[in-house]
């Protein structure tokens, strides 16, 4: 069977995060021109679990408090990286450790995590159907809806958040408001 590299540029391009087929993340910058390796981190889980998906919150804009000044983007530090064992696992590349763990329901392998606009909550597509959504606020499991039969294999949100696109046999169009 052959290994695949999960991979993700940060929403401003800066940085390149990929978790390796052993379970390490390693995160990459452009400085100067040429790729510099930043940070490494291996979880304790490493070897048992492997990152099967990543993604970056989305950079946020922070709204000014004078008219003159323009909006300052705020880099994006938190990577998400979905695992084999169906855990949810939150690195901070500031902080240069894991901020928190989030544990499903069951063990169903995780294959594709994505954020809402705000970086305020967090999907998770499983191998089992399911669709974990977590909160940045609380750390913890939200609600968790099994809107496929088979396998969950990506998902994509709306801007707004209030459509979520899931990838399985067949695309499920779920509405985050009412059903979530």
């Amino acid at each position: 069977m052959a290994t695949q590299l999960s991979n993700m540029f940060s929403s401003d391009c800066s940085k390149l995060a990929m978790a390796t087929p052993d379970g390490r993340l390693t995160v990459w910058g452009n400085g100067g021109g040429s790729s510099q390796l930043l940070q490494q981190f291996s979880p304790s889980t490493h070897l048992s679990a492997v990152t099967t998906c990543l993604a970056w919150a989305p950079t946020s804009l922070a709204t000014p408090k004078k008219k003159k000044k323009k909006p300052s983007q705020s880099k994006s530090d938190l990577v998400a990286m979905g695992t084999s064992a169906g855990t949810v696992l939150l690195y901070s590349t500031i902080q240069g450790d894991l901020v928190t763990t989030f544990k499903t329901e069951n063990s169903a392998r995780i294959n594709s995590v994505v954020w809402n606009s705000s970086a305020t909550s967090l999907y998770a597509a499983a191998e089992d159907g399911s669709v974990y959504l977590f909160s940045l606020a609380t750390l913890c499991l939200v609600s968790t809806v099994r809107p496929c039969p088979g396998p969950a294999h990506s998902l994509a949100l709306s801007k707004d958040g209030s459509i979520l696109a899931i990838g399985s046999r067949n695309i499920v169009i779920w509405d985050t408001v009412r059903q979530m």
